[in-house]
């Protein structure tokens, strides 16, 4: 065993899950997904646009932005929670500043909100929520009752989720409002894990993995069609209009 009960070397998934609630991402190399291994196997050819990035940490706008493209799509409805200041790793600044989105944009934490709303201040049809999203009622607000609040279409366009923690249970919570294209955040990592609320994020188990999300995906009506780190995600309907541009 190495220092801190870890051991030397982890060669299978066994192992892997072994380590549950441990830190151990520096043992785990062999599990992790590459964006440009994953885009092969999806046939939408849209992973050359995240050289685009704009605020987005992985350029998630600029896939997105070729989505929307072939969508047609040119001024849309969004939700981005949580948000930070509205421009910081942002997978929707872009959107609103450049393109005039409309939507709500929400952060939980106090310091990142007060610079959102200030910034929200120069955003027209943008509308900030300091508001708790979480999948049990005891412990915040679900997402169909906020949608419900705001008054959000059924189908609006651009939905991402990006909490550090249950965004697993949070989307699998999500039951009557069905967005066009969802930004889910995931840990690249190739093995069977829903995050657990008890494990810290900085360690395996405390985010949910890259094979879980996607059948969850799936099994809401939806097709994986990028992989930046983030899953991005078409609604079924919409497949064959984005992928016919390949």
């Amino acid at each position: 065993m190495a220092d801190g009960g870890l051991p030397r070397d982890v060669n299978n998934e066994e192992q892997a899950l072994a380590l549950r609630g441990k830190k151990c991402g520096h043992l785990l190399s062999k599990f992790r997904l590459q964006p440009e291994v994953v885009d092969e196997t999806l046939k939408f050819g849209l992973l050359r646009y995240a050289n685009m990035h704009g605020t987005s940490t992985h350029g998630e706008y600029g896939v997105l932005n070729e989505i929307f493209r072939r969508l047609n799509i040119r001024q849309g409805v969004l939700c981005e929670f949580g948000a930070w200041d509205g421009v910081r790793f942002s997978n929707t600044y872009n959107f609103i500043a450049q393109h005039g989105w409309t939507g709500v944009l929400m952060e939980i934490e106090p310091y990142r909100y007060e610079k959102l709303a200030w910034n929200a201040e120069g955003w027209p049809g943008i509308r900030t929520f300091q508001t708790l999203i979480h999948h049990d009622p005891k412990k915040g607000t679900l997402l169909d009752d906020f949608f419900d609040k705001v008054v959000m279409p059924k189908d609006f366009d651009l939905l991402s989720i990006d909490i550090d923690s249950c965004d697993y249970q949070v989307w699998d919570s999500l039951k009557r409002y069905s967005p066009k294209v969802v930004v889910v955040e995931a840990d690249n990592l190739d093995l069977d894990i829903i995050q657990d609320e008890n494990i810290p994020h900085n360690k395996l188990g405390g985010a949910t993995c890259f094979p879980p999300m996607k059948r969850l995906g799936e099994s809401k009506g939806y097709t994986l069609a990028a992989y930046t780190y983030n899953l991005i995600f078409i609604r079924n309907d919409l497949v064959d209009i984005v992928r016919s541009q390949s």
